[in-house]
C-alpha cells in the first residue's frame, strides 16, 4: 500500500465519522499517522498505519486534550473500575481489508461511546477543580 493510499483511506474514514483529518506530524512520519478531529464532539482520534510491521491493520487511539501543558490521562480522573464500567477502550485495531465506511462503523461502535463519556467526565471533573 502506498503512502498516498493511506492519505485517501484516512480521509475517507474521517468523512464517514463526520471528522476532519490532518497528518499528525510534518515530514516522513506524517504518511502513517493521522489525527481525526470530531469537532461536533470536541474530540479527536489517532489513526496509525504500520506498513513496517507487514500487517494490514489500522490502530485507532483516543486523544485527550492538554491541560497546563500536559496531556490529560484518564486514570488521573477515573479509576480502572470506572473506566471499565464506562466501556472505555483506549485503542482498537481494525482490518484494512474493510472499506473505510466499515472501518468508521467499527470505530463508532467500539471506541467512540466510551471515549466520549470519559471526555465528558473529565471535563466535568476538571471544571469543579
Amino acid at each position: 500500500m502506498s503512502e498516498s493510499s493511506y492519505d485517501s483511506i484516512a480521509e475517507a474514514i474521517a468523512k464517514n465519522l463526520d471528522g476532519i483529518v490532518k497528518p499528525l506530524y510534518e515530514g516522513s512520519k506524517a504518511a502513517f499517522r493521522f489525527r481525526v478531529s470530531l469537532p461536533q464532539r470536541n474530540a479527536a482520534l489517532l489513526l496509525r498505519f504500520s506498513p513496517h510491521r507487514g500487517n494490514e491493520r489500522l490502530a485507532v487511539s483516543c486523544l485527550f486534550p492538554e491541560r497546563k501543558g500536559v496531556t490529560v490521562v484518564p486514570t488521573d480522573y477515573l479509576d480502572a473500575d470506572e473506566l471499565r464500567a464506562l466501556r472505555y477502550v483506549p485503542e482498537i485495531t481494525v482490518s484494512l481489508k474493510k472499506t473505510p465506511a466499515l472501518i468508521a462503523a467499527d470505530i463508532r461502535r467500539r471506541i467512540v461511546p466510551g471515549y466520549l463519556t470519559v471526555l465528558e467526565r473529565i471535563a466535568a471533573g476538571s471544571s469543579r477543580q
